[in-house]
């Protein structure tokens, strides 16, 4: 980690705690379903259950493991992001003088909802698998088609497919949100005059 950037420390701490998260979570799925798990239900469900906890940790060791080079590709769009704050405030006066930082907020904003993104993302995914197993379970008994026992399971399903696709959507324009929210927040400026 020596001569690394702020952003890229931040960033790789981050993706670590995420990782260790994803793990505990699928430890907690583990423990909440071992019940079903063992005394019975169809195998959709159980295959369901079965290959949620392995998606979370999956991702969990993936996201250790690819930390360093996540953290790369983080730090590079944040000091884009930099590059690009610097350019908007050329020619212009700050109406209060901003105190230095190692780190700034814009890319901790873009880190933070990268890494948001990503949580929101794997977890739904893993909550639409163990969602789309009981709907296979169910299906065989009750009625068939979209009966009122069914609803419920797959309004979980259009939200946990909501959830995956703003976890997405996080993962994917966390960087355009930041330098959006950056403009918004933005101290005004005067403009300086040309000199003579």
């Amino acid at each position: 980690m020596d001569g690394r950037t702020g952003i890229w420390r931040a960033a790789f701490v981050a993706l670590r705690i995420v990782s260790v998260y994803l793990v505990v979570h699928a430890l907690i799925v583990a423990a909440q379903f071992s019940p079903f798990l063992v005394t019975g239900g169809s195998n959709a469900a159980r295959w369901a259950i079965i290959i949620a906890i392995i998606l979370l940790l999956a991702a969990g060791a993936e996201l250790w493991l690819a930390a360093d080079g996540i953290a790369n590709r983080i730090a590079d769009f944040a000091e884009d992001l930099e590059g690009d704050q610097k350019q908007d405030t050329e020619g212009t006066v700050p109406a209060s003088p901003q105190p230095p930082s190692w780190i700034d907020a814009t890319s901790v904003l873009s880190i933070g909802l990268t890494i948001l993104g990503i949580v929101f993302a794997v977890d739904a995914l893993s909550a639409a698998i163990v969602t789309i197993g009981q709907i296979i379970q169910t299906q065989g008994s009750n009625a068939p088609g979209f009966s009122t026992p069914h609803t419920t399971d797959f309004f979980r399903l259009a939200t946990d497919l909501l959830v995956i696709a703003i976890g997405v959507g996080l993962v994917l324009g966390a960087q355009n949100i930041a330098r959006a929210l950056r403009k918004l927040r933005a101290p005004p400026t005067e403009p300086t005059e040309p000199e003579p």
